[in-house]
């Protein structure tokens, strides 16, 4: 079992039916939650509900806030101190409702560059500090991390960053620290191969090193994607995973979230509609 899932082998992982198959655990945004009960109340209730997370809070909605992301663990480590005490009490006002924290370092100015350089130290204290107060931790790293100049594992000459990304199991390195981590594999859903390749073969690596862990995959509506594309990528992987982060790029893609959402077979709400 562990030399098959060593070699990422997608027939190694415990499957359920595909005709069963209907993973349960969404991250979405608050703000985009607000629009999409809006329009369709009745798929916010089935697919948003706990074990559901809902990052920030929902403008309008008298709803403490359960979770937020941060970019950076020294943002974190700012607000709160180990063992569920907090630095200062606007942390605590902000923060005592939570029920899950997510880390989200990517190559950008928002993670300092010694959290970059340094994965799995920062992946290790986010999770530690996350516990300590009880909190779900979701672990969210970018295959750009693998870009990062004089990073433990950078991407080698001619070596893509989701393949870098792979051979220096940096989500199994989250794992190991985490609740839940995501396989940020949404920028490869116009290529349904490529992205269950990704997620398959992360989500191996992911369960060896925690077989705890939850993995879910990143879906978003990009800013051309369309809603067969978001199927298709749902699709390939909804019997590998335990869930997806569902990312919407702005108010004009709202709709075309819309019409993903009601292609899925949602229980009690709407059959499903296959894309042609």
């Amino acid at each position: 079992m562990v030399a098959c899932l060593v070699a990422f082998g997608p027939a190694c992982q415990a499957r359920r039916p595909r005709s069963e198959a209907f993973p349960r655990l969404w991250v979405v945004q608050g703000s985009w939650l607000n629009q999409i009960a809006s329009d369709e109340p009745a798929i916010a209730r089935a697919l948003f509900r706990p074990p559901s997370v809902v990052l920030g809070a929902r403008p309008g909605r008298k709803i403490a806030m359960k979770s937020f992301m941060w970019p950076s663990y020294r943002w974190f480590s700012d607000m709160v101190l180990a063992e569920g005490t907090y630095k200062h009490s606007g942390a605590m006002a902000f923060m005592h409702a939570f029920t899950s924290v997510v880390y989200d370092p990517e190559d950008w100015r928002a993670t300092p560059l010694r959290e970059r350089q340094n994965l799995a130290t920062y992946f290790h204290r986010f999770g530690v500090l996350g516990h300590s107060h009880g909190w779900r931790v979701i672990i969210t790293p970018h295959p750009d991390l693998t870009m990062v100049p004089h990073a433990p594992c950078a991407a080698r000459t001619g070596e893509s960053e989701i393949d870098a990304f792979l051979r220096c199991d940096l989500i199994g390195a989250a794992a190991r620290y985490a609740d839940v981590v995501e396989v940020q594999a949404q920028g490869l859903e116009g290529d349904t191969a490529a992205y269950r390749s990704f997620v398959e073969r992360a989500a191996a690596q992911a369960r060896l090193a925690n077989p705890q862990v939850q993995v879910i995959a990143g879906l978003t509506t990009g800013s051309r994607n369309t809603a067969a594309q978001m199927y298709a990528a749902w699709n390939s992987v909804r019997d590998s995973v335990d869930g997806y982060y569902l990312s919407i790029s702005g108010n004009a893609r709202v709709a075309t979230a819309l019409s993903f959402l009601h292609m899925l077979p949602i229980p009690n709400v709407t059959p499903p509609v296959h894309p042609s």
